[in-house]
C-alpha cells in the first residue's frame, strides 16, 4: 500500500535527521511525531515550522489539535505513484532543512556563551 511506503520512507528520514519520532498508519494516513533531535521529546515549534515549509506544496498535511507535534499526512489510494514519490521528496527535503535549521540555532546559542579558560 502507498501509505506503508510513505511510513517506511519517513522512518528512513527519521534515522537520517532524528526529528521523526513515532510513526503510525491507518488506511490512508501516516501520523508522525516531530521531535527534538537532542531530547527525542515532542517538538511543537519544529512541527509548526514543518507545516509552514510545506504550506505551498498543497499537501494533505495537518497537525493534531490535542498534540501539535503530531502531524497527519494523507495518502489517498487515488494518488499516483509519481505523486507519492513527490510527497516523499518534499517530506525528506523539509525534514533535512529543519534539522539544518535546528543545528544552526544550536550553534548560535553556543557561540553566545562566554569562553571558559
Amino acid at each position: 500500500m502507498k501509505v506503508d511506503y510513505v511510513a517506511y520512507r519517513l522512518r528512513e528520514i527519521g534515522e537520517e535527521t532524528n526529528i521523526v519520532g513515532d510513526i503510525s498508519t491507518d488506511a490512508e494516513t501516516v501520523s508522525v511525531l516531530i521531535v527534538n533531535p537532542d531530547s527525542g521529546k515532542p517538538a511543537d515549534a519544529l512541527a509548526n515550522e514543518f507545516l509552514r515549509l510545506t504550506a505551498d506544496e498543497r499537501l494533505f498535511l495537518q497537525s493534531d489539535n490535542s498534540e501539535p507535534a503530531l502531524l497527519h499526512v494523507s495518502v489517498p489510494e487515488s494518488m499516483t505513484y509519481l505523486q507519492v514519490n513527490r510527497l516523499v521528496e518534499i517530506l525528506d527535503d523539509v525534514a533535512h532543512a529543519l534539522r539544518e535549521m535546528f543545528d544552526d540555532a544550536n550553534m548560535e546559542e553556543e557561540e553566545d556563551e562566554p569562553w571558559e579558560i
